[in-house]
């Protein structure tokens, strides 16, 4: 054999036969790494559209409750609240309402005491009527136009006022002319034009909106507000200050919100679709109400109200009943003393599993304390969002203080 034999041997290629099994044998090696990717990838999306669901129903709740700890907060358990607020434009409102600082709006036929369910065939709220929420004497329309077209159908609206203290602002002690409009700080106020404003001490308290501007050393009740509402009755002799206020007493800034559910045009298709929770801010007055977006993804809000209605000394709740069943106690909303609130909150996006869809079982929402088919039913979309419903009751300790 000579050498170009032997070079020619070795030199040699594979077989058609030989490459076809390579082939396969890679194919099927490629197979299982794109498998184990997608895999990964899907139960990342998971893992990670679960986490933010979580994270976003733990701070909703948490807003909530904040808020809700210091409703009904006025400086004095048991004094007299001397409004200057004018009434004509609202003064005497649900937004400025401190003498009974929880307050809410049911949806129809979504009452877990009546055993209702309701089904979301919407989230786009342009088209709900304010109509359809009632305190148990007015629609939601008459209490704040704001909120009409805004909030998601079959969903509650919770309101929340109180005081908040602001420990850094000390009166001087020349407040003297009672019929004055002005008080006088011995340093700048930094509270703005609008800001709902309380002077209080152990036995009385006086509510107004300031009109001065945040750089000045005074506040003013006049009635000059430039606009905003509902600004004060004018400053005379027959309303006069309800003390010579000197740097005993303390100054609080109202507190008033109304929670919702709400919804963004989050693709820009024109369509609001995006349900969250949302919050509008009355502490400026009217005129200046802020309207947020707190958190993306709360898609339905349920309220309940624990009331005291029994006559004794024990200043606790009773039963939960829904905002239009509040007015037919004996007190009305000053019998309130707990709130109990359910939030659905659903991943943003959709992931990689079966939703709830059609022939799925709704979703409970809020059971009522007592009563056969207390419980509300909502059922949801049909999509690959995943949904949780998370829920708190929380004890109003300023109110359960009164009695």
């Amino acid at each position: 054999m000579s050498n170009n034999d032997i070079t020619r041997k070795h030199s040699a290629g594979f077989s058609l036969v030989e490459l076809m099994i390579a082939m396969v044998i890679g194919l099927v090696l490629i197979a299982g790494i794109v498998q184990v990717f997608v895999a990964s990838r899907s139960t990342y999306a998971v893992a990670d559209g679960l986490a933010r669901l979580q994270e976003n129903g733990r701070f909703a709740i948490g807003f909530l409750t904040r808020d809700l700890r210091v409703s009904g907060q006025t400086g004095c358990a048991r004094c007299n609240i001397n409004s200057f607020l004018d009434p004509t434009q609202g003064g005497n409102s649900t937004p400025f309402n401190v003498d009974s600082p929880i307050s809410g709006f049911e949806y129809t036929d979504t009452d877990p005491a009546e055993g209702d369910s309701y089904t979301i065939t919407s989230m786009d709220p342009s088209g709900a009527s304010a109509t359809n929420w009632t305190d148990g004497t007015q629609n939601l329309n008459a209490v704040l136009s704001d909120l009409n077209g805004n909030v998601v159908e079959g969903t509650d609206v919770l309101f929340l006022r109180g005081m908040r203290s602001l420990p850094n602002l000390t009166l001087k002690n020349n407040n003297n002319n009672l019929t004055s409009a002005s008080l006088n700080f011995t340093d700048s106020t930094g509270l703005g034009q609008g800001q709902i404003v309380m002077v209080a001490n152990a036995g009385t308290a006086d509510l107004f909106q300031n009109t001065q501007k945040a750089n000045a050393s005074s506040t003013s009740r006049g009635s000059g507000c430039g606009g905003e509402e509902p600004c004060n009755v004018t400053p005379n002799n027959s309303n006069p200050w309800s003390s010579a206020w000197d740097s005993n007493a303390t100054v609080y800034a109202l507190m008033s919100k109304a929670y919702y559910i709400g919804a963004a045009d989050a693709d820009g298709d024109g369509t609001r679709e995006t349900p969250g929770l949302w919050e509008i801010d009355f502490s400026s007055g009217t005129g200046s109400a802020q309207t947020r977006e707190l958190l993306r993804g709360v898609e339905n809000m349920q309220v309940l109200y624990g009331v005291d209605t029994q006559p004794d000394a024990t200043r606790r709740a009773d039963q939960y009943v829904s905002a239009d069943d509040v007015t037919s106690t004996a007190n009305g909303w000053q019998d309130v003393v707990a709130v109990r609130v359910a939030l659905l909150v659903r991943t943003n996006d959709e992931i990689p599993q079966t939703g709830p869809g059609a022939g799925n079982p709704p979703i409970t929402m809020l059971s009522a304390a007592t009563g056969a088919g207390n419980t509300l039913q909502i059922t949801p979309q049909n999509d690959r969002r995943a949904r949780r419903v998370f829920s708190t009751t929380v004890a109003i300790r300023n109110l359960i203080m009164r009695k």
